[in-house]
């Protein structure tokens, strides 16, 4: 698999939209988004999961792509990159947790890492198809609850989405992906009625899973609009930068001025609007040489043609010099 899949490109683009705007809410708004009252507005609309089975997925499309040695090689890599980004992050915004597991990104990047040795492991023995790595998703789930891990983005509980990405990668081609769908949607109206709290449980897995596998599903009918495509892709390619400038730059702007979760909700909404439209006129605007080059070559042809319409042919000369000589007799 050479290219990559639009689709999957616009899921994660999507998810990182909706982080940015639910995390800028909570940067504004006094009233402390996680954990409080809005927080239940969301819960079961997650980034976290949506992230972590997006990662599976592309970790398997990255497996196809490479083959084991390289990708052996960029997955390390990668999650030692983003490891690094987010202990920044820790240190520059001054975030409030107990461990590196508790940011997203560094998150990110240790499981990974560890995804990219489990792959390693699993293929090398031959056990690996899309039953497989369901079950290992299940038993990773099974270990969060047993053992109740202090984090919240512990290995356990985020490589259970790995897993399940991994294996919706693989049944992507065939009906399987669709049955898979439909059970987990036959599943979610259940947990989410009998779900009465917040805290790691299988109500909470079932139902992220099934909004992500739904979001994966719908993007690749919306690929088919051109506009909507580009805008989604490009955010879901360039995740982590817009990621680590949403933090990098509006946080520590307002840790800088003292006024971080100081405004009314609405307030807050509106100014997380902003910012959102903000990055996305950074979008658009992101092929200024492009631009310039095209505007460049228009203001040329205009001028060539002026300069044709305004230079007499060599038919007026002789005609005009002829009058003059006429006239001159």
């Amino acid at each position: 698999m050479g290219e990559r899949l639009a689709h999957v490109d616009m899921a994660r683009g999507l998810a990182v939209l909706w982080m940015i705007f639910v995390q800028l809410i909570d940067m504004y708004c006094f009233m402390g988004l996680y954990g409080g009252e809005l927080y239940g507005m969301i819960k079961y609309i997650n980034w976290t999961s949506m992230f972590f089975i997006i990662v599976g997925f592309s970790v398997k499309l990255m497996l196809e792509k490479y083959g084991m040695s390289s990708f052996v090689r960029k997955g390390i890599l990668r999650g030692l990159m983003f490891a690094v980004i987010g202990a920044f992050l820790i240190w520059w915004c001054e975030f409030n947790v107990s461990s590196i597991f508790g940011e997203v990104v560094a998150s990110i990047g240790i499981n990974l890492i560890f995804l990219t040795f489990f792959t390693y492991i699993f293929y090398k023995t031959g056990k690996y198809n899309f039953i497989f790595f369901y079950v290992l998703a299940g038993v990773m789930l099974f270990l969060d609850l047993f053992f109740k891990p202090n984090e919240y983005l512990n290995p356990f509980w985020l490589l259970s989405f790995m897993f399940l990405g991994f294996s919706l990668a693989s049944l992507r081609n065939k009906k399987g992906g669709l049955i898979t769908l439909v059970s987990f949607g036959l599943a979610f109206p259940v947990v989410v009625a009998n779900s009465d709290c917040l805290i790691r449980n299988v109500s909470f897995w079932i139902s992220t899973s099934f909004l992500t596998m739904l979001m994966l599903f719908l993007m690749k009918y919306l690929q088919k609009i051109n506009t909507v495509r580009q805008l989604f892709s490009y955010f879901g390619r360039h995740a982590l930068f817009f990621y680590f400038f949403h933090y990098f730059i509006f946080k520590k702007l307002l840790l800088m001025t003292g006024s971080e979760a100081s405004f009314p909700l609405m307030e807050s909404i509106f100014l997380s609007l902003c910012s959102i439209l903000l990055l996305i006129a950074l979008e658009k605007f992101r092929r200024i040489k492009e631009m310039l080059r095209l505007s460049s070559s228009v203001r040329m042809r205009i001028m060539n043609l002026i300069s044709r319409v305004s230079m007499p042919t060599e038919e007026g000369l002789v005609r005009r010099v002829w009058e003059n000589e006429k006239a001159i007799l």
